[in-house]
């Protein structure tokens, strides 16, 4: 992973909070370019860091984070995915819109219209309607990876607010994949095939994705299920407690809002065994599911 500022002495930027809830996201300017910090649990921190090792395994983009040091706990540091120029809509702005295209002007887009909306099927029509074929077909392939990628995880939280399209001058592409920490919950991923998926479980909708799927997208499934049975979930676990910590950072906000960015060299996450054991019996777990119990084949 590679270090990001590359700073031989401390520097000072000045902080700003995007967000404020189960976990706190900042943001600050080092030479013209944007940061963001997250600060969250160290149970969401450890998920987060070992769904990304599994996207990477997979060859999924998947957002570039390093592990730092704020204020004595760890956190999240993520460089901005937008280049000049460009600018990102949320899938949850790009299916209102859908929404109020398709339903008379007095009607209102609430939360169940956009659960019922997540949904591989309203998202291929919403993106026909808005980019050309081409570009449409392309951003469709990274949202079904998504989809295959929440099924191999059981990745509850992936709402239509959690994938971002990027627009730019040049060419629209998909932002990477994000927060990815509500993994291997008994609540079932949120993302459907179509909008009969709501409270449908991951099994009947894997099973209708690959009837619906066709057979690039079977296969892909398949070489992701065989890539990850072929290593061990605890090979993971051991990838994150090896992250490399290039930086501590140190912010007191109830008094200023900058923050001191100062190089270190450690290396190594402590992850206790208690979280260790339950990931990689989950991981077996979930692999075991989702092979033994479905009737599709190659």
């Amino acid at each position: 992973m590679d270090n990001y500022f590359h700073l031989e002495k401390a520097r000072i930027a000045r902080l700003q909070r995007n967000f404020c809830g189960s976990h706190s996201i900042y943001n600050f300017m080092i030479d013209n370019q944007k940061y963001y910090l997250k600060e969250v649990p160290i149970r969401e921190l450890v998920m987060e860091m070992f769904s990304r090792q599994i996207a990477c395994y997979l060859g999924l983009p998947y957002l570039d984070e390093q592990v730092v040091i704020f204020n004595d706990s760890y956190a999240l540091l993520s460089k901005s995915y937008l280049d000049d120029g460009e600018v990102s809509y949320s899938l949850a702005s790009i299916m209102e819109e859908y929404f109020y295209e398709s339903h008379d002007e007095d009607e209102v887009y609430d939360y169940m219209d956009m659960c019922r909306l997540n949904n591989l099927e309203d998202i291929k029509n919403a993106l026909d309607e808005k980019y050309s074929s081409e570009v449409a077909f392309r951003l469709m392939s990274g949202i079904r990876d998504i989809f295959m990628f929440d099924l191999l995880l059981g990745e509850s939280d992936r709402g239509l607010k959690n994938i971002e399209i990027i627009e730019g001058n040049a060419a629209v592409r998909l932002a990477p994949i994000y927060d990815t920490s509500s993994i291997y919950s008994d609540n079932g991923t949120k993302l459907g095939v179509d909008c009969y998926d709501i409270g449908c479980s991951d099994l009947e909708k894997m099973n209708k994705f690959m009837i619906k799927s066709d057979s690039y997208f079977q296969d892909r499934f398949h070489d992701f299920l065989d890539k990850l049975k072929s290593i061990e979930g605890i090979d993971f676990v051991r990838a994150v407690e090896g992250e490399s910590i290039f930086y501590k950072l140190d912010s007191n906000l109830d008094i200023s809002s900058t923050v001191t960015i100062t190089p270190v060299n450690n290396t190594g996450i402590y992850i206790n065994d208690e979280l260790k054991n339950e990931l990689v019996e989950n991981f077996d777990d979930k692999l075991q599911y989702l092979t033994k119990r479905n009737g599709i084949s190659r």
